[in-house]
């Protein structure tokens, strides 16, 4: 069978078959392109495919497994690299989407569709369930001949003796010729595109999503996977005042009232009688914040700026900063009346990502916080979280909208 026709076939089967991917394949359009023998690829925009893989694919059911796989690169936003691409090492960031991607394919057993065997999954199976920038650490952590791979993953399991698990060496032989293999499936401009182009993208991308996911309601079939609901529910979700959120839950935890046990001062000598304000003075407060690999300039800028408005406004009379990855914090005390500016910060880290250095510092030195707020883009997993809630109010700042929900403390998720 012609190529284009294996192509036309599948867009069109998926479309009363699988009317999510059907309905995105048909808004993104599909195009031939010499990709080097890559069945599919992405620019964010459109669907490229090309002929002499295509013309290796035995069977209908493994076309329409390499459309839905391509189009799950698009909806789920991939394309993000493409801000910083000199932040990834492409072709690891490739294997990590396509691991993702392809258990996500594989688990929900979408019908008629078959994934080619040349096409990547994780071996070891440990990964499975992992966002991709998760099990992009993991991976780099095997290039970098790593001897604890699952260092900084959100890996729940121990081996004996309490260390993290090994890889068996047939398995990391066949990672590392994954990673040697690797094709990429997302096409990088070669110009760096602007803020503007990419909020273009992304909006375009959010559009294709909600059409799709209500032609599938439509149609009753439920297509539509369970990463890309929890996406759609996120661009659903009607939008907050963050600041006033933030304020209200940090600020309002030393509460202000009037009295008139004691004058306002600035009415002395005239006739007016007004009260004067008292409350709770903030003590120590404790701000954390994550610096692992997976933290744009951005962030940390948006997580600083933050900080400082925070602590400027309470005037407390202790703030200590821990900036950390899964390493010991970097560890910052800030005397009373300091004024607070983002130049004051020490940051190091890009590691991986966990939140027991900083809480465990806290309670080996014996520091009784008011309360901590704690930065992140939030892309680890549970035990990465202490197990135990602390005895003192905790504030979780998520610059990221699919990033993990910790079972305690008030979350919070910050516009960057």
């Amino acid at each position: 069978m012609d190529p284009q026709l294996k192509v036309s076939r599948a867009v069109t089967w998926m479309s009363f078959k699988k009317p999510f991917f059907g309905s995105c394949l048909m808004q993104l359009g599909t195009k031939e392109k010499d990709l080097g023998g890559c069945y599919g690829a992405t620019d964010g925009t459109h669907i490229y495919w090309d002929r002499d893989a295509m013309g290796r694919l035995q069977t209908e059911p493994e076309v329409r497994y390499v459309m839905a796989h391509e189009t799950m690169h698009v909806v789920l936003f991939h394309c993000e690299i493409f801000k910083h691409p000199e932040k990834w090492d492409l072709d690891v960031a490739n294997v990590a989407m396509d691991w993702s991607i392809n258990w996500e394919l594989d688990t929900n057993c979408y019908g008629e569709m078959v994934r080619p065997s040349d096409m990547i999954i994780d071996p070891t199976g440990e990964t499975n369930g992992w966002h991709w920038q998760e099990i992009y650490k993991f991976l780099m952590n095997i290039k970098n001949d790593n001897p604890r791979p699952f260092q900084g993953t959100p890996k729940e399991g121990k081996g004996k003796g309490g260390n993290d698990p090994q890889i068996s060496k047939p398995n990391m032989d066949k990672i590392k010729r994954q990673l040697e293999n690797a094709q990429g499936h997302l096409l990088v401009p070669s110009h760096k595109p602007t803020d503007a182009d990419m909020t273009k993208m992304q909006n375009r991308i959010k559009d294709v999503t909600i059409r799709a996911a209500e032609a599938d309601k439509n149609s009753g079939i439920g297509s539509t996977p369970g990463s890309i609901l929890q996406i759609i529910e996120d661009i659903r979700e009607p939008k907050v005042n963050w600041e006033e959120l933030l304020h209200n839950i940090v600020v309002c935890r030393y509460p202000q009232d009037y009295s008139y046990a004691r004058m306002n001062r600035k009415h002395f000598g005239s006739d007016l009688i007004l009260p004067s304000t008292i409350g709770t003075k903030a003590g120590t407060i404790c701000l954390g914040m994550d610096t692992s690999g997976s933290v744009g300039q951005e962030e940390i800028s948006a997580y600083t700026s933050e900080m400082a408005w925070i602590i400027n406004e309470l005037k407390p009379d202790r703030v200590i900063m821990l900036s950390a990855d899964c390493g010991d914090p970097v560890v910052i005390e800030f005397p009373a009346g300091h004024y607070f500016a983002p130049k004051d910060l020490e940051i190091k880290g890009g590691g991986g990502t966990s939140f027991r250095p900083v809480f465990k510092y806290i309670e080996d030195n014996a520091i009784n916080p008011d309360q901590i707020i704690y930065f992140s883009d939030m892309l680890l997993g549970r035990s990465e979280i202490p197990e135990e809630e602390p005895n003192y109010p905790v504030t979780w700042v998520c610059s990221r909208d699919r990033g993990y929900v910790p079972p305690f403390g008030e979350f919070i998720r910050l516009e960057v």
